[in-house]
């Protein structure tokens, strides 16, 4: 197989070659140096790009104010009461600045004479359907561009408002996350999602390219178990060498929901970590076994986790919340085990459920840099299964268990190699630059 790509890969050589003879006087170094050029320039335009975006928008309030200090017997019958609308939206808004309460509402606002100022001063808006819904009036092409994140979670009944008011709509989303649906109701598919409508109406693009995990470990369960994989990973030279710890605790035991014993050891871990300057996130399968570990925490330790968390320098979620969170250090407490009978029942809360193998999915590709799952139970324990996210739960313990290779990733990555695994020009431009940022040299 080698072989016969080498010969493909050399035929593909000639005809580039004999279509573009000017290829033949670059070498692989002076290649590489002028994609190194261009990385920087694309740096360069990106700053000067948003210094412009920022000038553009200063100087369109600057024109409405301007407006507002021309002479009225110079302006036209139109220009006279534009000028005179703008004055009033001017004290409106200040007005409304000044109040500490009774405030009119936004929507009342838009539909008022503030409306040009609100356009400049506030070009872009954060919101989810139903605010939006209940607050923006029903105004066609309002936005240039809806841009819907998350989309997976959204429901195409409580969204389609939101396209009314755009130009145009961009929808993202991943299909192996989950629906928005909830563990505690009693029909677990409610509606399908806005993202599963749009795909399969509307062109798709794959991203491939994962860049959160700064170690191929930390996204391999996802990749092999969801993405057939397809997603490429960037490997830092100063990634932990081993990202994912388990922390066996051989005496936890499951008894009334909770497991007294594992939720210390990952109080400790909390303590341990506390002042570390990176985002840490906990994760428990259940809201008792969250609670529990923040019962175990020593009031000093709590103090500080909360005041992290109000920070968004951490968060601490029961597995049906993560959806949507990133961190550095992911703290994860299984909770489920043997009790006091020593049986172990493989009950799982809501990854049993319908749609619980990707609860699994969004959880264990949260982190950056390393994950510590905590358990009181091994892979020998499980029993086989046919729920699909207890299988995956399985695989989980089977990528966790199975050693690293001991050999340490190579420094150097050469411009030949990033070619191969590129998609075209702008991916390799893409690749020079993750993979300079994350430690390596690149060579010709």
């Amino acid at each position: 197989m080698d072989m016969v790509q080498s010969k493909a890969r050399a035929v593909i050589k000639r005809n580039l070659i004999s279509e573009h003879p000017s290829l033949a006087r670059i070498n692989k170094k002076t290649f590489l140096e002028n994609i190194q050029e261009i990385n920087q320039n694309n740096q360069i335009e990106a700053t000067i790009f948003s210094e412009n975006i920022l000038t553009i928008w200063t100087e369109k309030f600057q024109e409405l104010e301007a407006i507002t200090r021309k002479d009225p017997r110079k302006l036209n019958t139109q220009e006279k009461e534009f000028r005179k609308s703008l004055k009033k939206g001017k004290v409106l808004l200040s007005k409304e600045f000044a109040k500490q309460r009774s405030h009119k509402t936004i929507r009342q606002l838009l539909l008022s004479e503030a409306r040009p100022w609100i356009d400049v001063l506030q070009p872009i808006w954060m919101s989810n359907p139903s605010l939006l819904a209940d607050h923006l009036p029903m105004e066609k092409e309002m936005f240039d561009f809806v841009v819907a994140d998350e989309s997976s979670q959204l429901l195409l009944s409580h969204s389609i408002g939101a396209f009314q008011r755009g130009a145009k709509s961009i929808i993202c989303g991943d299909p192996e996350q989950m629906s928005p649906n909830s563990y505690f109701k009693k029909k677990q598919e409610v509606e399908m999602s806005l993202l599963h409508h749009a795909y399969y109406h509307l062109p798709k693009i794959f991203l491939s390219n994962h860049y959160r995990s700064h170690h191929p470990k930390l996204i391999e369960f996802s990749n092999s178990s969801f993405y057939e994989n397809r997603l490429k990973a960037f490997q830092d030279l100063s990634a932990s060498r081993n990202p994912i710890q388990h922390h066996f605790i051989s005496d936890g035991v499951y008894l009334n929901r909770q497991n007294l014993n594992e939720a210390k050891a990952v109080a400790i871990k909390i303590k341990t970590e506390i002042n570390n300057p990176l985002k840490i996130g906990v994760v428990a399968f259940s809201e008792v076994q969250l609670k529990l570990i923040h019962d175990c925490i020593d009031h000093e330790t709590r103090i500080k986790l909360d005041k992290r968390i109000k920070d968004h320098t951490a968060f601490s979620h029961a597995l049906e919340n993560v959806q949507g969170d990133e961190c550095d250090l992911l703290m994860i407490s299984m909770g489920y085990g043997y009790n006091d009978m020593r049986k172990f029942e493989m009950r799982f809360g809501p990854i049993n459920t319908a749609g619980g193998h990707r609860r699994l999915n969004v959880l264990f590709s949260r982190s950056r840099h390393e994950i510590h799952f905590f358990s009181s139970v091994q892979l020998k324990d499980f029993i086989k299964s046919d729920n699909p996210g207890v299988l995956m739960l399985i695989k989980w313990f089977e990528i966790m268990e199975k050693p690293l290779k001991a050999d340490l990733p190579n420094s150097e990555i050469s411009i030949e190699q990033l070619l191969q695994n590129s998609n075209g020009f702008y991916d390799l431009l893409t690749y020079v630059h993750v993979y300079e940022k994350r430690g390596y040299t690149i060579t010709s």
